[in-house]
């Protein structure tokens, strides 16, 4: 058989597929004419606006847009490639697909990673044999005490470590060396004695994105042992910063809602889960890592803080709905004033009380303003000077003037004031951040930025277009970095060069081309409708001298540099952008936080500068 996804194998999975068997494994279909609807699984959707047609073979959403055969609906419903999906449906045929095992793109995971996935898989499973023995008979009776049942116990793959289990002799008898067992965080080195990591606690798995088991948390059922929760410790696979107890589960229900509900345990996870609510992740702490953002807002973009209701949660939820904001990320925080975490309330007022502590979430603002109002002392200049500057903490961080403005009418409200005294008095708070930004002020930003005359702006277009075309080049000459381009993708601001980069990375994938064959890709790109525009680009591309232009002022890292150039450019623009709105604002505040966010972009513009100077 070729080594190349034929249009032949496509059509024939796409015409003997069952469409609405496949669908209907994923989502509730209902049978409507000739055809089925269903809830659109990528949107929020309350009323069936997916439409699928078993003669076309087809689906589409007459909401959100979504629509294609088969291969596009697993594709996108699982987050897998299109070979991927191919490979799963083709196999449900019963179709040869051996030859698809070229088609891997580079492995997300070592094969020592992969090891150590199937080491905890197996603890896992060992685990859970040990809580269904007589042994495990406390623990099940714990489990049951705080409204786990036995499906939810299967469900999230709960388990038991007993102190002589013979876990050890279990992996090694599988075949595991007792390296490897130790580098999974299962055994540690204790003096010169090697010993189980948990002992007597109950063993929740935490997975990946992917699902693979990346660790365990033990859970103590004796309240006299401590400490009461005992995470896996920093491996190769575990990272505290990298840590979403359900994402692997709860992704789909996530882009279903358009919004995801952040929480601090998994024991809060599987209490919502239980009251169906199922777009929950637990982030293992109150710490929120860049990484853990950059999870979820690939699927969207509304975040909800559950976060306990102390103080340290309070602050922990603010400090993280800052980040958030400043990241343009639409986010609110619960207001828990019951000292109860959301399993604790769950379990004592049931699902109706957590969904409408949900449903009332409130902006940060609104949410800061509420409660420090409740805390502290207004009556007192010591606690009304701590107010306005816990508020004043938050309101810089708010993007428009709508929001700070309806901010200021409540704070006004509160303190039986007008509403200028209040703008005044955080405007004026404190005299240190008049200083400093009288200081920020000297530092002319417009001056580092590009001078807006015609010959600067021609020849500064001039090179991030040669940088996007010599990406286009490399592409055509090399398939080592696909994946590494279509992470970037975003910083490629021309459509046509966009598009370009998509096709070819989707033609070196499903037609496994081997790279420097311009004319095949070429071809390619003929077989596809409405592509005059990508031709044109392309040829010109390849046969004009735009890119040796461009090799002949890059460094010889061109790719690298390449994309460096396309950052700056974006870093520089939203420095411009952010200067309008300083200019556009007389509210000190605003000034003082747009100054500081062009500071901090102009000062990773200087690093992007001399990285591509020093290669």
């Amino acid at each position: 058989m070729s080594d190349k996804i034929s249009q032949e194998l496509i059509n024939k999975v796409i015409q003997q597929t069952d469409i609405i068997e496949i669908i209907s494994s994923y989502i509730k279909l209902q049978k409507k004419g000739q055809n089925y609807q269903a809830i659109c699984p990528f949107h929020k959707d309350n009323n069936p606006s997916m439409v699928i047609s078993p003669a076309k073979k087809f689906y589409k959403c007459f909401s959100c847009n979504e629509s294609g055969n088969v291969i596009d609906f697993v594709k996108n419903y699982e987050n897998i490639n299109f070979v991927e999906a191919i490979k799963k449906l083709a196999l449900k045929l019963g179709l040869d697909v051996g030859f698809l095992k070229n088609f891997n793109s580079k492995p997300k995971f070592s094969s020592y990673q992969l090891k150590l996935f199937e080491i905890n898989l197996h603890a896992s499973k060992f685990f859970s044999a040990v809580l269904n023995n007589k042994v495990g008979i406390d623990a099940k009776k714990y489990l049951l005490s705080r409204k786990i049942s036995e499906k939810e116990i299967a469900y999230w793959e709960i388990g038991f470590s007993f102190k002589e289990s013979g876990l050890k002799d279990h992996l090694i008898q599988v075949g595991f060396k007792i390296e490897e067992i130790i580098d999974s965080g299962i055994l540690k080195v204790f003096d010169t004695n090697i010993k189980d990591v948990f002992v007597n606690r109950l063993m929740f798995p935490i997975k990946n994105e992917d699902g693979h088991i990346i660790g365990f948390s033990g859970r103590v059922i004796n309240q006299n042992d401590s400490p009461k929760y005992l995470n896996t410790f920093e491996t190769k696979i575990f990272k505290k910063s990298e840590l979403a107890f359900n994402f692997n589960n709860a992704k789909n229900e996530i882009k279903r809602n358009d919004e995801i509900i952040i929480l601090e345990g998994f024991m809060d996870v599987i209490s919502l889960n239980r009251a169906e609510i199922k777009n929950s992740v637990a982030i293992m702490g109150t710490s929120l890592s860049d990484f853990q953002v950059d999870l979820f807002k690939k699927i969207t973009k509304n975040f909800v803080l559950f976060l306990d209701g102390d103080e340290p949660g309070v602050r922990a939820a603010l400090k993280a709905a800052c980040k958030l904001m400043d990241l343009g990320i639409n986010v609110k925080i619960i207001d828990n004033d019951s000292n109860l975490d959301p399993d604790e309330l769950i379990n004592k007022f049931g699902a109706k009380k957590i969904r409408e502590l949900i449903d009332k979430s409130q902006h940060p603002i609104d949410f800061a303003i509420n409660y420090f109002s409740r805390k502290l002392d207004l009556n007192d200049q010591i606690g009304l000077e701590q107010f306005m500057k816990e508020i004043k903490n938050i309101l810089i961080h708010i993007r428009g003037e709508i929001f700070q403005a309806k901010a200021i009418s409540k704070i006004s409200k509160i303190l039986n004031l007008n509403e200028d005294t209040v703008r005044n008095s955080i405007d004026v708070r404190s005299n240190a951040l008049k200083t400093e930004f009288k200081k920020s002020e000297n530092f002319n930003f417009k001056e580092e930025l590009p001078k807006n005359n015609l010959s600067n702006e021609i020849k500064t277009l001039k090179s991030y277009r040669f940088a996007e075309e010599s990406i286009i080049y490399y592409l055509v000459n090399n398939r080592d970095k696909l994946d590494y381009l279509e992470d970037n993708l975003n910083l490629i601001n021309n459509s046509n060069n966009k598009k370009l980069i998509n096709k070819i990375i989707e033609i070196y994938r499903v037609h496994n081309l081997e790279p420097g064959q311009p004319e095949e890709i070429k071809k390619y790109l003929s077989d596809e409708s409405k592509s005059a525009k990508l031709i044109n680009q392309f040829d010109k591309i390849i046969n004009e001298t735009n890119y040796f232009f461009l090799k002949s002022v890059l460094s010889n890292h061109g790719l690298e540099d390449s994309l460096s150039i396309l950052e700056t450019k974006k870093i520089e623009d939203n420095n411009k952008s952010y200067l309008k709105k300083m200019e556009a604002t007389s509210d000190l505040a605003l000034k003082e936080n747009y100054n500081k966010i062009i500071e901090k972009n102009y000062i990773e513009v200087i690093k992007l500068r001399k990285k591509r100077e020093k290669k």
